[in-house]
């Protein structure tokens, strides 16, 4: 099936809103919304370049994603550490491009340098928060939610097309399954969708959006999202705790709410006290893995 028979949905572009009018008519509401303006007095619109990336950071070692062939642009990560230009040179080999992806690296303390070049949007609603670079060469990241934050993606370097699906979707996404760790993806690739496995997804209906230079993309809470780099792209993207009241339940917010809970309680302290952390990392990126193969 073609994504394009199943985009039907449409998102506002407004310019430079009022915290209150944000609030109002978007975040309380769970409401996607493009915004412009929110950021012309960011650094990096100016000097962001590849070039100047190199120059300016890239000695740093930076956690990057990486995948094995057989899930190219798909399958559940590990991590390898590597200097900025290590990466940036893998960009350049449309071969080895697939397999590693610079994804929610935060800018401090990995990126500290750029820190000036961009600022707190004012709509950022708490004071715990923070910024993480997305960066690389027609990147793909496969439909997923964020379990507790709100998000503001603005585009620096290139464009990205997102799809967008609202929570009340979830279950056209075939969540992979909530006792595993990526419990938040979709186990549909929704670049190359088979609909003999998910007949489902068919019925999903997503917003279709594509963010330039300069442009703020507003992600609530719960809603899926993919996400596709059209060429080289670098975007910065600002996460903070949602409130409770914004929460979708009973699904995915019983499920956002009860899996680190789960975790963070249970599992890790046990994993820690008899000394099994390293075989529970490799259970639980083996499990991923199986599912997302299924």
């Amino acid at each position: 099936i073609a994504m394009a028979e199943l985009v039907r949905n449409t998102i506002d572009r407004i310019e430079r809103p009022s915290p209150e009018e944000f609030i109002t008519r978007y975040a309380e509401v769970g409401r996607p919304v493009l915004m412009t303006g929110l950021t012309d007095e960011w650094g990096a619109h100016g000097k962001w370049s590849t070039e100047y990336l190199r120059k300016r950071v890239g000695y740093r070692r930076i956690p990057i994603k990486t995948y094995p062939p057989m899930d190219a642009r798909y399958g559940f990560p590990t991590f390898k550490f590597m200097t900025f230009n290590d990466y940036l040179d893998i960009q350049d080999d449309a071969e080895r491009r697939p397999l590693c992806r610079l994804g929610d690296v935060n800018i401090e303390p990995f990126f500290s340098e750029l820190s000036e070049d961009i600022g707190r949007p004012n709509l950022i609603e708490s004071s715990v928060h923070r910024a993480a670079l997305f960066s690389g060469v027609n990147t793909f990241c496969n439909a997923h939610y964020h379990t507790n934050d709100e998000a503001l993606l603005t585009q620096v370097i290139g464009q990205k097309r997102l799809l967008l699906f609202p929570p009340e979707q979830a279950g056209a996404l075939y969540p992979v399954p909530w006792y595993q760790l990526a419990n938040n993806w979709s186990s549909v690739n929704v670049e190359e969708p088979d609909i003999e496995r998910f007949p489902r997804f068919k019925e999903a209906s997503p917003f279709e959006i594509v963010v330039s230079p300069g442009e703020t993309l507003y992600i609530p809470i719960h809603w899926f999202h993919a996400v596709f780099g059209l060429g080289m792209s670098a975007t910065v993207t600002w996460f903070w705790p949602s409130k409770m009241n914004r929460w979708h339940f009973p699904f995915p917010g019983y499920r956002a709410f009860v899996s680190p809970l789960r975790y963070a309680r249970f599992i890790l302290p046990l994993a820690r006290k008899t000394g099994q952390m390293d075989r529970l990392a490799a259970l639980a990126t083996r499990l991923s893995w199986q599912n997302r193969r299924q």
